[in-house]
């Protein structure tokens, strides 16, 4: 009765700790995912963004670069360093350079690099040949300076070709603080963040925010998923170069509505363990304390029970042996729940069965007086039952007496026929004595019919006591059994 309770509440307290930890876990991953996936979201915009902010710089750099240039093939008339130098303060540039047909410099604003010929492999070199009217370089490091420029190049009319550049490295350093690997490594600076990286569309890491990564191809599903089929994609992952567990979300990166590759984010799942861990061992205290106490609780109530069985059980066997002089304790009797409820019907039971016993032993004494009684009423009505058959007996004797009467009064007669003659005195006589034979039969028949309903009476009064007998011998039976 104790183990059971005891067996259920353990079970409770597991199966209670067994959910709350996948509760608490699914929980967890969902809000570090819901937190991964903003984040992912927000650098990707912030991608989006920074590259939006540099197309926008360099396209106004691109235009002015372009537009000066067009100016020097228009005003070819005035060709000449003084014009370019001019040229060049007014409209804010940093060089001008007329190159000819070979490549040399011969006008250049500021007599700057005069006479100097482009090398094979100068991007003014790649242009010429390109057949392009205009182009414009991306930023990059003049050779022999720690500057960075942008240059753009308009051909001429008979195959010169005018260079324009604007000093840059204000842009530079924007481009290089908008970069994807200022970008990542930013990223990676946030707590839970084990790295982050961008990944072109052939699935190569072109940033990350650990430089051994850089260039490496990944085959995963979840690089797949998102940066060839542009997929959302999140799961749990085992990050091998720091040998931890990882919550992996990578998010397609679409700039100007071309997809481009994809932007990746590993966040630990140290903080999800921990909280897990601190709550699994919250659990386990509670469910230590909740055992001891309602196992107390149990203990205590259990035991309240067993007593209260035993106390009704053993009051039951005295029963059934007979012995109906036991009492229950009252501190049982006086339980306000089931087990008082019991315990007082228990004594009800014995209070009645003890009434019933008293009342039929009552009932089995009256029965006997009523007995004995009964059979002092049988022994009178045998005895009138006796002098009845006296009275027939003598009722038979004076019938015979009768008989002979008659027969001495036919005898009579036939004297009286036979002395008819004798005189009349004597017929007289005769007729005297007829009228009292006829009296006296009168008599006799009004005897035999008084006999007649007193042997009717005899027969009602054997019924009843046959019956009285019947109901004696029930009763002595019925009390024989009880």
């Amino acid at each position: 009765l104790i183990f059971v309770p005891f067996l259920l509440l353990s079970i409770a307290i597991f199966s209670l700790a067994t959910s709350t930890y996948g509760l608490l876990r699914r929980n967890m991953i969902d809000q570090l995912q819901s937190s991964g996936l903003d984040l992912a979201n927000q650098a990707r915009q912030r991608l989006i963004d920074n590259n939006r902010a540099l197309e926008t710089i360099e396209g106004v750099l691109e235009d002015k670069i372009l537009g000066v240039a067009r100016t020097v093939v228009s005003n070819q008339d005035l060709l000449g360093n003084e014009y370019l130098s001019q040229l060049a303060i007014d409209q804010e540039v940093d060089a001008i350079h007329w190159y000819n047909k070979d490549f040399q410099i011969i006008h250049s604003a500021f007599d700057i690099d005069m006479g100097w010929i482009a090398p094979a492999d100068n991007p003014i070199r790649y242009f010429s040949s390109s057949g392009m009217q205009e182009w414009t370089e991306e930023i990059r490091q003049a050779v022999g300076t720690e500057n960075f420029y942008k240059y753009g190049y308009v051909r001429g009319p008979q195959g010169q070709i005018v260079q324009v550049g604007i000093l840059a490295n204000a842009v530079q350093s924007l481009t290089d603080d908008f970069s994807a690997q200022n970008l990542v490594d930013a990223l990676a600076t946030n707590e839970g963040i084990v790295y982050a990286a961008i990944i072109s569309k052939d699935r190569v890491n072109t940033a990350h925010s650990n430089p051994e990564r850089i260039g490496v191809t990944l085959n995963d599903p979840g690089t797949i998923a998102a940066a060839q089929r542009g997929e959302d994609y999140a799961s749990e992952y085992y990050y091998e170069a720091e040998a931890v567990t990882v919550y992996d979300i990578l998010l397609p990166l679409v700039i100007d509505g071309e997809h481009v590759g994809a932007i990746n984010i590993g966040l630990s799942m140290d903080e999800v363990y921990d909280a897990i861990k601190e709550v699994l061992v919250s659990i386990v205290i509670i469910g230590l304390v909740s055992f001891v106490v309602l196992g107390g609780i149990l203990v205590t109530i259990s035991l309240g029970i067993i007593n209260s069985l035993k106390v009704n059980q053993t009051h039951l066997a005295y029963m059934a042996k007979g012995d109906f002089s036991q009492e229950i304790p009252a501190k049982y009797l006086d339980k306000q729940d089931e087990f008082g409820e019991m315990a007082r019907a228990v004594e009800n039971t014995q209070l009645s069965i003890k009434r019933v016993l008293n009342e039929l032993t009552e009932s089995a004494l009256e029965v006997a007086g009523t007995s004995q009684e009964l059979s002092a009423s049988t022994e009178e009505t045998s005895a009138s039952i006796q002098e009845v058959a006296s009275t027939s007996n003598e009722f038979a004797s004076t019938v015979e007496q009768m008989n002979n009467n008659s027969q001495a009064v036919t005898k009579s007669a036939h004297q009286i026929l036979d002395a008819t003659q004798a005189g009349s005195e004597s017929v007289n006589q005769a007729i005297s004595s007829t009228a009292e034979l006829k009296d006296m039969m009168q008599e006799i028949a009004t005897i035999v019919e008084g006999l007649g309903h007193q042997s009717q009476e005899i027969s009602e009064i054997v019924g009843v006591i046959t019956g009285i007998a019947e109901q004696t011998n029930l009763l002595a039976l019925n009390a024989a059994i009880e």
